[in-house]
């Protein structure tokens, strides 16, 4: 039996990063979703990279939206298609547009409608806008990018259902 499964919930939070970096892949593996949800951003920064890939939908639907927001994104290119069926409609709110330029043809597929409709939401105002002026900011030119990547990619998965 693994150390890790005889840690409760509340004593992950007192793990150091060093001590989450030294986990073993079979160790990050066996965390429970309860554990992870107790984990702190800095806590979920330090898995390795390499132990990204192994995680179930169900553990990265425990990560809450600013666990998920400041300690994950940077890896999201890393998830599976299945790991992304596992994202909350909360996790997903909080994309930016640059977190869905992450997102690939299979991730996008893989979203429900609820999931689709959190992504839909995030695309705001003060992203590409002053709102004041109503004039574009200097996020316009990457929000189009990544929009245009993002329909690029959802207009080659329609062809290949289609076809």
């Amino acid at each position: 039996m693994s150390t890790i499964s005889s840690i409760s919930p509340s004593q992950i939070a007192y793990l150091t990063t060093s001590q989450i970096a030294s986990l073993s892949t079979a160790d990050i593996k066996l965390l429970s979703t309860a554990q992870i949800a107790q984990m702190s951003s800095a806590q979920i920064d330090a898995i390795e990279t390499r132990d990204m890939v192994i995680l179930s939908s169900a553990q990265i639907g425990a990560f809450d939206a600013n666990q998920f927001k400041d300690g994950i994104y940077d890896k999201l290119s890393l998830i599976s298609a299945s790991q992304v069926r596992g994202l909350t409609t909360d996790q997903l709110s909080a994309f930016t547009t640059a977190h869905v330029a992450y997102l690939n043809t299979k991730d996008i597929a893989a979203l429900n409608t609820a999931q689709l409709n959190s992504l839909q939401s995030e695309v705001r105002r003060p992203l590409y806008m002053d709102e004041a002026s109503r004039e574009p900011n200097t996020g316009f030119a990457l929000l189009q990018s990544n929009l245009r990547g993002v329909l690029r990619d959802v207009s080659a998965y329609v062809r290949s259902r289609a076809g």
